[in-house]
């Protein structure tokens, strides 16, 4: 499989999740990735279009250990299917619970790959570790 163009989803308040996205972006060598950010309600876009060789990173930080049911109204109207999908829950000074599992479950409209959780507390240090797991993933599609 072999993925030359990023898109990232996202549901990103306070900016954090937009920000590891972008981290995550960067690992991958993409400097200019299609964003579609659904956290202003006049922003949700009525379709996604994917195609075929397109990887998608979709985020949202927890709140409570659940995705925030805002988000998991908006992340429902999009639509996609046959893509690879990197899930990407992003949470503070709480355990994240089922928010991974749930975020997975929404994006059932794609073909997820790769799942992994993202803590807020540790942004700054995380950035390496994201930029390695990333070229891990992407060593993973190119085979």
């Amino acid at each position: 499989m072999s993925c030359n163009k990023l898109k990232m989803i996202c549901f990103s308040p306070t900016r954090t999740t937009r920000r590891i996205l972008d981290a995550i972006a960067e690992g991958f060598g993409v400097e200019d990735p299609e964003v579609v950010d659904v956290t202003r309600a006049d922003k949700v876009p009525e379709t996604c279009e994917c195609s075929d060789n397109e990887l998608v990173i979709i985020g949202a930080p927890v709140y409570g250990g659940r995705i925030p049911l805002t988000a998991v109204e908006r992340f429902k109207t999009l639509k996609s299917s046959g893509v690879p999908v990197v899930s990407v829950v992003v949470y503070g000074n709480r355990a994240y619970e089922d928010a991974l599992i749930e975020l997975v479950d929404l994006a059932g409209a794609f073909k997820n790959v790769v799942d992994f959780g993202v803590t807020h507390p540790f942004f700054q240090q995380q950035l390496a570790r994201i930029a390695q797991r990333t070229h891990q993933l992407d060593r993973l599609l190119r085979d």
